[in-house]
């Protein structure tokens, strides 16, 4: 598909739509949003995208405060009441 389709599905989807004017970058912004919301983590996404900094792939991120807030309160953090792991090569 070339560049003059994709222009066309887009004018034809606004036109439908009733929408403002949609971009490529507006599909890209809901790809990158899309893969965060579905836990796939921010650097697999940038290199989806081709981001080099994962800071650029945080930039497109749309998730909602209430959607962080409930992504951090999910995580599962194992707490371990025994002697920390050292790495190898370190003595205790």
């Amino acid at each position: 598909m070339g560049t003059s389709a994709y222009r066309k599905l887009i004018h034809d989807l606004e036109q439908r739509s009733g929408s403002q004017v949609l971009t490529p970058h507006d599909f890209r912004q809901t790809y990158v949003t899309t893969l965060l919301r579905n836990k796939i983590d921010p650097f697999t996404v940038g290199c989806a995208v081709g981001h080099m900094p994962v800071s650029t792939t945080l930039m497109y991120d749309l998730r909602t405060e209430d959607e962080t807030r409930h992504a951090v309160l999910g995580l599962h953090v194992p707490i371990s009441a025994g002697k920390p792991n050292h790495r190898k090569g370190q003595q205790s």
